[in-house]
């Protein structure tokens, strides 16, 4: 009878646990699944992750996530980590936009992201997607190094915002209602200042409401807001005045009492001035990361 050392069996136990970690796409997993590991993921993030099912289904749809081009890692059949692929052209180019990142506690610091980029890159380059792009928190300083031992590169800076409007909400502008077609018309002189969430490609089959600020009986100012919540994913002026931005701001504060704004190109000064009179708290910063497939 051959014995065995501990150390041994340290190592047969290690590489018997590498060959049970397995990528495989995400269609392998049901949807319930996928939001319990991502949940789970995302404990103890550096801001609240929401729980609920319909929250995860509306958002990944209105993205346009593909779970058969996003990948999961898998400890025999449990999934431990993923990444999450939105699927689109966008900017002219086939793009694969990582809505979500995670790995399990316990699983951390075996290099599973780069192993799943590993496995999905020459798919993905199959399938004709030329770019891939994300968002990360400035302090996720591991993932940030993570993303960039792939090949990601940072393009972008965002900052994000959430909470009550302290400004005054009394004042009254000529709000009105409009539709999707006043993005359309400003699509081509805004699509590259919005993260991929808040451009129109995301908006327009979502449940928004879309609105537009008069004064004088011209259009100064539009914002789109989701009703349920007070997520505006686009808002902006059609004249870069400040009377425009002051109006802007407070057609705002006339149909919410609370808002989320995120993703603001961090170069729009004027932009970020308008939110700072609305009194939201500036909750977290990102960068937008591209990487060239």
């Amino acid at each position: 009878m051959v014995f065995e050392s501990p150390l041994d069996l340290i190592i047969k136990a290690i590489i018997s646990r590498a060959k049970a970690l397995t990528v495989k796409p995400l269609s392998h997993s049901s949807f319930e699944d996928i939001v319990a590991c991502f949940i789970k993921a995302f404990e103890n993030y550096y801001v609240p992750m929401p729980t609920e099912l319909n929250y995860y289904k509306t958002r990944w749809a209105a993205a346009k996530v593909d779970f058969s081009l996003s990948y999961g890692m898998y400890d025999k059949e449990k999934l431990i980590g993923f990444i999450i692929h939105a699927i689109d052209k966008r900017a002219g180019h086939h793009t694969a936009y990582n809505t979500g990142t995670g790995v399990i506690e316990s699983y951390r610091g075996k290099r599973i992201v780069s192993k799943i980029y590993e496995h999905a890159i020459p798919i993905l380059k199959e399938y004709g997607i030329r770019k891939s792009v994300l968002e990360v928190i400035k302090e996720n300083t591991k993932a940030i190094q993570a993303y960039k031992r792939v090949g990601f590169n940072t393009i972008k800076e965002y900052k994000c915002f959430n909470g009550p409007i302290t400004m005054d909400r009394n004042l009254k502008n000529d709000l009105r209602e409009a539709n999707v077609s006043i993005l359309k018309n400003q699509h081509s002189r805004n699509a590259s200042i919005y993260s991929w969430d808040n451009q129109i490609e995301s908006i327009e089959h979502s449940e928004f409401s879309y609105f537009e600020v008069y004064k004088n009986d011209e259009a100064l100012a539009y914002f789109v807001i989701n009703p349920s919540n007070g997520y505006i994913p686009q808002m902006d002026v059609y004249k870069n005045q400040e009377m425009a931005w002051d109006i802007l701001a407070n057609g705002i504060a006339q149909v919410t009492p609370k808002v989320k704004i995120n993703n603001v190109d961090s170069s729009l000064t004027e932009k970020l001035e308008c939110i700072h009179k609305l009194g939201i708290k500036h909750v977290v910063d990102q960068y937008e990361m591209e990487l060239d497939l």
